[in-house]
């Protein structure tokens, strides 16, 4: 396998300024994006750019490289987002599916279906080396291989698996830094297992990794907490969606949590309590999510329309919408169709499985480093407020 530079005319160039007190520089970036938020979104009517791959499953952006990874048959596929051009593929062999990037950019871990008579493995490839490895699981009865991948903030990987029919699957978690690997165990129904084809999603901030089991008709999802290797599950139709869940979205910092369904999209908060549910039964609904990594928003792929919707995650308000260029169905209870969502992690890039391949488009702008416009809007805020204050005393 090749070695593979770095790409950094992806990012964004930082000012040549500094900041004596990062907690003024906090502030001044918190102002400035609230400052954003309240000019309206508009609804953007081009398709973006179109990649491409007709056996693509997953994928995911390494922003670093501005490489974006497409799991495809036996091969990982690569597109430069910045010369709009495939690279050289890489073959890891099997039928590869679920795929992520690690916290420091620098590890892929690639789901694999295929499985020999006595073990099931994930890949894990070194994108600074471009050396891939197995990372082998002794296999469960009946488990078929690995299915989806999720990595924790402190830099463990946590799998899911398919089943040769209909049945329990392990949820494992495996530390690339020392080989480790341990079966996590929510409880309940299924002697500790889940359900199969179980889809993984990440906080941004890596705190918590949340599940929703597919195949299992009361919806039960929950959430695995990196800091200390606790589970939380919600099962049974009280607590379930009481639908067929199709994926699992996690908000940036693990407050919220979007679980679309046939039912429409259910909202739930920390703890996993239900409180709201976006789309409608058998009509307009989302069937796939995914969280800004920097913002206060959520997007949904909306079944019967070429959109993706942005909705605030605080009033779960429609903010936005993009035209993706080919209309959205439902997926059918599998993952992995189209509407599956991923961001970079600035938030400025939006990717979307569709009809033959993938497409992405810019859906916000970076956050600008703060200058003085910021450092008078900054000042301007409490400004108002006080000035409002004293108008009432009047």
């Amino acid at each position: 396998m090749m070695h593979m530079g770095t790409n950094d005319s992806s990012q964004t160039t930082k000012g040549t300024h500094s900041m004596k007190h990062p907690s003024l520089r906090a502030y001044l970036y918190t102002a400035a994006a609230a400052a954003l938020l309240l000019i309206p979104l508009q609804t953007r009517a081009t398709p973006g750019t179109f990649v491409p791959a007709a056996g693509r499953r997953d994928m995911a952006y390494d922003q670093q490289r501005g490489v974006l990874y497409i799991t495809s048959g036996a091969d990982l596929l690569r597109y430069s987002v910045t010369s709009n051009a495939f690279l050289p593929s890489w073959s890891l062999g099997g039928s590869l599916a679920g795929i992520d990037l690690s916290p420091d950019g620098n590890r892929l871990a690639v789901a694999d279906s295929t499985r020999t008579e006595g073990q099931v493995w994930i890949h894990d490839v070194d994108l600074q080396t471009g050396v891939s490895r197995k990372a082998y699981f002794d296999r469960s009865f009946g488990e078929g291989g690995t299915f989806s991948v999720a990595f924790g903030g402190d830099g463990a990987v946590v799998t899911s698996s398919t089943f040769e029919g209909s049945g329990w699957t392990p949820l494992r978690r495996y530390d690339p830094a020392t080989g480790a690997t341990s079966v996590l165990t929510p409880g309940g129904m299924g002697s500790d297992y889940v359900t199969q084809d179980c889809m993984l999603s990440a906080s941004a901030d890596g705190s918590v990794i949340g599940f929703e089991e597919s195949d299992i008709s009361d919806g039960r999802f929950g959430r695995y907490r990196v800091a200390d290797r606790s589970l939380l599950r919600k099962q049974w139709y009280a607590d379930g969606t009481s639908w067929f869940n199709y994926e699992i979205g996690v908000s940036r910092n693990g407050t919220q949590y979007a679980l679309p369904t046939y039912g429409g999209a259910y909202i739930c908060d920390a703890d996993l309590h239900k409180n709201a549910i976006i789309g409608a039964y058998a009509g307009g609904q989302p069937v796939g999510v995914a969280y800004s990594p920097v913002a206060d928003i959520v997007y949904f792929p909306w079944a019967g329309t070429n959109e993706i919707r942005s909705y605030d995650t605080n009033t779960l308000k429609q903010i936005g919408s993009f035209d993706f260029g080919g209309q959205f169905y439902s997926p059918g209870n599998h993952a992995f169709q189209m509407g599956r969502l991923k961001m970079s992690r600035d938030g400025t890039l939006l990717f979307s499985t569709v009809n033959g391949g993938v497409r992405f488009m810019r859906v916000a702008d970076p956050v600008p480093e703060p200058t003085s416009a910021l450092l008078l809007l900054a000042g301007a805020i409490p400004a108002i407020g006080v000035w409002r204050r004293r108008a009432a005393r009047q």
